[in-house]
């Protein structure tokens, strides 16, 4: 993270300290520091680097407590959130922030959408300076662009698949008819001989015909260049279901999964491409989802996902 020096001059008016609500070094300045600006326990982030001025600027660290600080009060449940933003006093005033970094673990909304981590890059933001300075809020004036990845256990990827959103989505995904996918079905199993790159296992009903099928998800390599990020493999369960529809579920499927789109309120999120990574001690195998990520605004405190 860029640490900057404001220098506040002896015998002067603290300007910036006033603005910044910060502790000053000038002579007779006897500000106290806002809470705000303090390492929030509530943030799983570190102390700041030591910086070797005599005076730092603190309008990083506002910004990564306020953006800290605005994430959790808008989860349910949040294990780790760490945010890194690059900026300075300039740029804030000209309404500019160089790029922002998120990286949160044990994440879940609201209506049950989970995830053991979720990681967001972004480049060059707009936002209203005053609204962070003095509301504590973020409010974008352009549509930063950047990527996400979120790692899902079997747990996060059948939450995610009944969540609301999700309903939503898969309401005509095959052929114009919806397909009901099975909370508790998914099985993520990890990268072995066969197949080598993994796979996401789950049940679901075709509303078309009526029948359960069960689908495996594999990833494509090289998926995001060639616009198909995963193939599915349908097989129907029922005694005598036809070949044919099975061949209609796993090719509608692989498209509705190649080119999903979620919004989170704002955050819209395309998928790119899918990848199994093996579990580690008493954790299974994660589904780990890249996607391309459009900020177009900042989620709402009560956030309906």
């Amino acid at each position: 993270m860029l640490q900057y020096n404001i220098a506040c001059q002896r015998n002067s008016v603290c300007l910036n300290h006033e603005w910044l609500k910060a502790p000053c070094q000038a002579a007779g300045c006897s500000r106290l520091s806002s809470r705000l600006i303090r390492s929030s326990s509530r943030c799983s982030r570190g102390r700041l680097a030591t910086v070797n001025t005599a005076h730092r600027d603190l309008t990083a660290d506002i910004l990564e407590n306020v953006t800290c600080l605005a994430l959790r009060a808008r989860l349910k449940e949040c294990r780790a959130v760490k945010t890194s933003i690059s900026c300075d006093t300039w740029s804030l005033l000209a309404g500019r922030v160089n790029g922002v970094k998120i990286h949160g673990e044990g994440w879940r909304s609201p209506l049950n959408l989970t995830a053991q981590v979720l990681e967001a890059t972004v480049g060059e933001a707009s936002l209203d300076p005053s609204a962070v300075l003095f509301k504590q809020q973020i409010l974008l004036t352009n549509v930063p662009v950047g990527t996400a990845r979120v790692m899902f256990n079997a747990a996060d990827f059948g939450n995610f698949l009944v969540h609301p959103l999700m309903t939503e989505a898969a309401k005509e995904a095959v052929q114009g008819h919806a397909f009901a996918f099975d909370q508790a079905s998914v099985r993520i199993q990890p990268p072995s001989a066969v197949p080598p790159e993994g796979l996401v296992e789950f049940t679901g009903t075709w509303r078309g015909d009526g029948q359960r099928y069960q689908v495996r998800l594999l990833p494509v390599s090289g998926g995001a260049v060639f616009g198909k990020g995963v193939q599915a493999h349908a097989m129907p369960l029922s005694i005598g279901a036809r070949s044919s529809s099975a061949g209609i579920v796993e090719d509608c499927l692989s498209a509705f999964f190649s080119s999903l789109m979620v919004d989170l309120q704002g955050a819209q999120m395309s998928f790119m491409s899918l990848a199994i990574l093996p579990g580690m001690g008493f954790a299974g195998a994660m589904a780990d989802l890249n996607l391309r990520l459009e900020l177009k605004k900042f989620p709402p405190l009560n956030v309906q996902f």
